[in-house]
């Protein structure tokens, strides 16, 4: 059963199966990349999640091209395999003024029947969490290589409004996922601006001094490079395996997932542990505490760090190291330089990765730490890069409320709980783009 049947959809909608407005787009009979000289090809790197067009495509020799996905300009790409398909990775094909390409075999082309489907119409549709999630459940084939099929796609039932309907809401759809387009760009530059800001204060420091080696690289010169232990306590955290879904009786658990690559806490999903023992309440959490994360299964999540300074009783697990500095300031100095070596690669490169990805209390026990010698240089670095990451929060929080607004839109658009007419997108926040 669709997952729309019981959608109160009003007269001139039908719920019907996508193949009745939208087709798969096939390669013309006779058609050679070897015959031309030059043929655009798509990858899957050049397909972003939610995107709306593709990244420049690659041109690559038509006689190099054995094997790839027709598509033509203007076709709609979905990303077939897992994880891809369940990440939505889907765009359109933007060839710049080539008529057709090819691409990765892992994606399905899509195209509108004329006077059915507006195709930008069914871009928004396959973004609709629920339709996904149902789709991803009759995705076949081996785990880690399951697609979904081009049949289970073309026959699963769908909202379909008139054609000028369809073309109105993609519209106004459109608008909020460019808005969110430029607000990804804003959050990457931001990114790239912290990131070179840590680089060139973390090396340099604020008074303009010669530098010297250090073995994580050039610091200022009359800056101490001292081993974190001796700048910090050092514990593991709890093992966490038997922890429970939250339970008011029992203290919140801070695991590596409640970290994220920015470096703040995140809790959407919290588990909590019984602390019995001596060694149980040692891992309670302190104001200015700092969290780091030292064994993952992923390499670039080694290294992510957090500056612990929620209210309320908090405890964390044993993949998380508890580093306790002496002050409040030296904790927020130390969360910034480790969230910087994590992001210039320095964790990853210290690393051999044959099991785990590791950098245990021993190694992090011996870590050098470059320190200002005047306190009112690190606290002015800190200063520095506490706004940029404020700066970083804001603009963090301003993408997820306009994503919150085009999910809530596209579910009651979709199934006409609220009609295009009767939208002001000033009201929601977002703004309204040429």
């Amino acid at each position: 059963m669709s997952m729309f049947a019981n959608a109160q959809l009003p007269d001139g909608w039908k719920l019907t199966p996508i193949r009745t407005a939208f087709k798969t787009t096939e390669k013309p009979r006779g058609l050679s990349p070897a015959n031309y000289e030059s043929v655009p090809f798509i990858p899957m790197d050049a397909v972003p999640i939610a995107g709306w067009d593709v990244y420049p495509p690659e041109v690559r020799p038509g006689s190099e091209i054995s094997s790839g996905t027709y598509c033509e300009d203007g076709d709609l790409l979905l990303a077939k395999i897992t994880p891809s398909f369940e990440n939505g990775k889907q765009a359109f094909a933007a060839l710049d003024g080539a008529k057709f390409a090819y691409g990765t075999t892992e994606v399905i082309p899509l195209q509108a029947i004329p006077d059915q489907g507006v195709i930008e119409y069914l871009y928004s549709v396959l973004l609709h969490p629920g339709l996904r999630a149902s789709l991803a459940g009759k995705m076949e084939g081996s785990t880690g290589r399951q697609r979904l099929g081009k049949e289970v796609l073309l026959s699963t039932p769908i909202p379909m409004p008139t054609p000028d309907e369809q073309r109105q809401i993609a519209r106004v759809l459109a608008t909020v996922q460019r808005a969110i387009e430029q607000q990804q760009a804003i959050i990457a530059t931001t990114r790239e601006l912290k990131r070179s800001l840590m680089h060139k204060l973390f090396t340099e420091g604020l008074r303009g001094e010669a530098q010297k080696p250090s073995e994580i690289g050039l610091v200022p010169e009359s800056w101490d490079v001292k081993p974190l232990a001796q700048i910090g306590d050092v514990i593991y955290g709890i093992q966490a395996a038997v922890a429970n879904k939250f339970a008011e009786d029992e203290t919140p658990i801070f695991t590596n997932k409640n970290i994220d690559l920015e470096g703040r806490l995140d809790l959407t999903e919290v588990n909590s542990f019984k602390l019995e023992t001596s060694r149980h309440f040692a891992t309670k959490l302190q104001y200015g505490d700092v969290l780091f994360c030292w064994r993952s299964g992923s390499k670039e999540h080694v290294g992510k760090t957090a500056y612990f300074d929620l209210d309320g009783e908090f405890t964390h697990s044993s993949f998380l190291l508890r580093i306790r500095p002496p002050s409040h300031g030296v904790g927020r100095y130390l969360f910034l330089l480790l969230n910087h070596l994590r992001s210039d690669g320095y964790f990853v490169r210290m690393q051999n990765y044959a099991v785990n990805a590791k950098f245990n209390k021993s190694a992090i026990e011996l870590l050098p730490v470059p320190l200002p010698k005047d306190e009112d240089e690190m606290r002015e670095i800190v200063a520095a890069l506490d706004c940029i990451m404020d700066r970083l929060e804001l603009a963090q929080r301003k993408l997820d409320g306009m994503q919150d607004v085009f999910k809530t839109l596209l579910h009651q658009l979709m199934t006409a709980q609220l009609r295009v007419n009767d939208l002001d997108l000033d009201t929601l926040g977002v703004p309204v783009l040429d």
